[in-house]
């Protein structure tokens, strides 16, 4: 998918484990929720983790919502580790434990090393990753038809029961595929497919879900000190905003097209900037094209940054 003019930077499915001591009425509320008896042909390589009923019988009484994020993997291909670093750091952060990644591409075989074949999920292990193929783009093998064929639109529905029932106990899914953007100058990745898939199907059964893109989140104004040739790099046009060796939570988990206002010796300019991104041995944040004049006032910011939200896919979907 060629990049946005206007923002560009440079298992199996098939048990659940039952403690047996747990009482018959929240074994059936729990069996209300997933399919308990059979194997789902999507699923790829998944080992777990599987729910106790016992212990999460209670938290079935009450209705919630399931958040799923969707992703793009571009640019982190020599930077796995540090991605799953992130990741879990975020997912801590707000009280989750580490998620699922579930691969939706028809096949594996790319440039990127780090997604190349099984290494990502070697890198997880299979409690942590599952290769839905099922939900990949039929075009990319056959080069016929139209340009996003989704092989096994059903199988959506196995995702989504996927994602509810490991949202029992705390653990969410990001599905991903290579593309930077779900949208960008008026093409789709496949996952806004996908997307559309899952919220159909939450509508239709009653689920209560929200789509995201990867960290998810409202744009926020974020303050930041920079020395002195930082400042200078990016207000000349630098692509980058430098944060070091580390960065915490906030920075990573950062929603898209968040507005970063840089200070030094009395001086200062905004920019549009996304999560925390590996470059050169480093975290930095990276500066979204598309910024208003350096000298614009910061609402004008704001209003950019809402606008490249919607030309991009980067906001909820809620069913």
């Amino acid at each position: 998918m060629p990049s946005h003019a206007g923002a560009h930077w440079a298992g199996s499915f098939d048990r659940v484990h039952v403690n047996k001591n747990a009482d018959a009425t929240k074994m059936v509320t729990l069996a209300h929720v997933c399919d308990l008896s059979v194997a789902k042909p999507g699923f790829v390589g998944h080992d777990g983790p599987f729910l106790n009923a016992h212990n999460l019988g209670q938290q079935l009484v009450e209705p919630m919502k399931t958040t799923i994020f969707s992703w793009g993997y571009y640019g982190w291909g020599n930077h796995t580790p540090e991605l799953i670093e992130a990741v879990d750091a975020v997912e801590k952060s707000r009280g989750f434990k580490p998620p699922i990644f579930v691969d939706i591409r028809i096949r594996r075989s790319v440039r990127a090393a780090g997604f190349n074949g099984p290494s990502f999920e070697k890198l997880l292990g299979t409690k942590r990753h599952v290769w839905m193929k099922s939900l990949g783009n039929n075009f990319i093998e056959t080069r016929e038809g139209p340009p996003i064929q989704i092989a096994d639109p059903k199988s959506a529905k196995d995702l989504l029961r996927f994602a509810k029932t490991h949202a029992l106990e705390k653990r969410r899914l990001i599905y991903f595929c290579s593309c930077q953007w779900l949208r960008c100058e008026g093409k789709e990745c496949h996952r806004a497919e996908v997307t559309r898939l899952l919220f159909k199907f939450a509508k239709e059964e009653g689920s209560s879900v929200e789509l995201v893109e990867w960290p998810g989140g409202q744009s926020k104004r974020v303050p930041l000190k920079a020395a002195p040739e930082i400042f200078r790099a990016v207000r000349n046009g630098g692509k980058t905003i430098p944060l070091g060796k580390n960065a915490d939570a906030k920075m990573l988990g950062l929603p898209w097209c968040s507005v970063a206002t840089l200070h030094s010796n009395g001086e200062s300019f905004h920019r549009i900037v996304g999560p925390a991104v590996r470059s050169k041995g480093q975290w930095c944040l990276p500066v979204l094209d598309g910024c208003p004049e350096p000298i614009a006032e910061i609402a004008e910011f704001d209003k950019q940054a809402e606008m490249l939200r919607r030309d991009l896919g980067l906001e909820p979907i809620e069913a």
